[in-house]
């Protein structure tokens, strides 16, 4: 099946409004917020692509497209803290791994904020990448997991009331050094990233198995920023390649509902994760149905600012025009060791 048959549809043109001087200071934050938790400005440079030590890399001014499409941002007031400094975990290990929930929270209510300003001000849409930009850097096998998980299964089944069976497993693999990166620039080495996800046309769903980005693969190996931009391909984050093959396969891409997040090993989210589920749940290892929050709740803020969570505001802030107005509300569950996550994006 070649999911890239359907002819790709034209930008629809965006009004601009004159919220500029917002757009700086929500930019500023996540800028700062993004170089602390990602642990920018690592001084191990000892690590080298295509046999040349990192520092002798051009250094190409850092240009993020979404936070350049963010213009009108307005802040109004911070959300009531939740006393989780004083949180206890009496005995069970919690892991947080440097991001704690006042972070995450704020972090999600600046992604909610945004995704309200697109709405309301009528922000630029997020870029619409074509085939080329897809093949010149990336390859699509077909993925190996043709069928739900069972806690996957009972889910949907809650949700939807029924168990899907159109499961079309995609792994997309960045194995080719791709010929326009991030930066403009020609880029010497793959970085060897993917995305392993699941389609699932009939309930307007996308689960995320496994993922890793071509900015965290190098920020593993201590490249600083800039040298980063230089070697991802433009199409880089979780956000738009979900959106790209989704845009591609569904005859109503705008329909799109369910995210899953599944077998979360990011220990940030993990953290976020277990503080929640043991606050409300009285268990780090709740079981399904779990908790649920919504994006008015400090605990839905928090779950949308980890890791894991990011991608979601991306897509809602990115997507608004296809997607129209939601109300989104996110399910967080273990199963075993493993921490699943499964946000309803409920249309207005």
């Amino acid at each position: 099946m070649d999911v890239y048959s359907r002819a790709r549809g034209q930008m629809m043109a965006a009004p601009r409004a004159p919220c500029a001087l917002f757009a700086l200071l929500f930019c500023g934050l996540l800028l700062f917020t993004s170089y602390f938790l990602t642990g920018q400005g690592s001084k191990n440079l000892g690590h080298v692509v295509n046999h040349k030590p990192v520092h002798e890399i051009q250094a190409a001014p850092l240009r993020n497209q979404r936070q350049e499409r963010i213009v009108a941002i307005p802040f109004g007031h911070e959300p009531t803290a939740v006393n989780y400094s004083s949180f206890q975990t009496h005995g069970i290990h919690v892991k947080r791994a440097g991001l704690t929930f006042e972070q995450a929270r704020n972090k999600g209510n600046d992604f909610y904020t945004a995704y309200q300003s697109a709405i309301e001000c009528g922000i630029p849409p997020g870029k619409i990448f074509t085939e080329t930009q897809f093949k010149n850097a990336w390859s699509d096998e077909e993925g190996e997991e043709d069928e739900l998980e069972t806690y996957w299964q009972t889910a949907f089944q809650t949700n939807i009331g029924n168990v899907p069976s159109d499961i079309l497993p995609l792994d997309a693999l960045q194995n080719k050094a791709p010929f326009d990166s991030a930066a403009g620039q020609q880029a010497i080495l793959p970085t060897g990233a993917f995305y392993k996800l699941q389609f699932i046309p009939s309930a307007n769903a996308i689960i995320a198995l496994d993922t890793e980005s071509p900015d965290y693969r190098l920020a593993r190996r201590g490249i600083p920023k800039p040298a980063r931009n230089a070697a991802i391909p433009s199409l880089n984050r979780l956000s738009d390649m979900m959106w790209y093959i989704w845009d591609s396969i569904s005859e109503d891409p705008g329909k799109l509902r369910y995210i899953g997040r599944d077998t979360i090993t990011n220990s940030a989210t993990e953290g976020i994760m277990d503080e929640i589920l043991q606050k409300t749940a009285g268990d780090a290892r709740a079981p399904w149905p779990g908790k649920t929050f919504g994006l008015d709740t400090d605990e839905g803020k928090a779950l949308l600012g980890t890791p894991n969570g990011v991608a979601v505001g991306w897509l809602l802030i990115d997507r608004y025009r296809e997607m129209g107005r939601r109300e989104p509300k996110v399910t967080i569950w273990v199963v075993g060791k493993s921490r699943i996550m499964l946000w309803d994006l409920k249309p207005v």
